[in-house]
């Protein structure tokens, strides 16, 4: 495969079914819950690092990572407070990759009165499966 878009193409057409798909969700989870709660429950930088290895390991076998270093890209990964419209967003420019997400959205996620979401049909319970289904 060339590129990262060759390798998504690939993957969108070789997709998991539903079940590998909640069994990777569940182990994600628990692979990055110690550092969710190190960081006292909330959406950090280092977090969405660990969660996009997690994922890219699970499901992907390691390729994307291996992709970007193959070609020489960076990738960054931050959360960023001023991102208020969107729970998440991914950006490329200059060999470098960013994928950021919203403080705000998450910190606000659940309070007293929200105790579950849905997230593309998915109903979550907790911040930490809501931050997973968004990666």
């Amino acid at each position: 495969m060339e590129d990262l878009d060759s390798l998504f193409d690939y993957y969108i057409s070789n997709a998991n079914d539903d079940s590998d798909i909640d069994t990777g969700r569940d182990k994600i989870i628990k692979e990055i819950e110690p550092i969710y709660n190190s960081d006292g429950q909330k959406i950090s930088s280092d977090l969405v690092e660990r969660c996009f290895y997690n994922i890219d390991q699970f499901w992907f076998r390691g390729t994307i990572q291996k992709k970007i270093d193959d070609i020489g890209d960076t990738i960054l990964f931050s959360v960023n407070p001023k991102l208020t419209s969107v729970a998440g967003r991914f950006g490329h420019k200059d060999n470098i990759l960013e994928i950021q997400m919203s403080k705000p959205i998450f910190d606000n996620l659940f309070n007293d009165k929200v105790k579950r979401v849905e997230i593309g049909g998915i109903i979550c319970d907790s911040l930490l499966k809501a931050f997973v289904i968004t990666m």
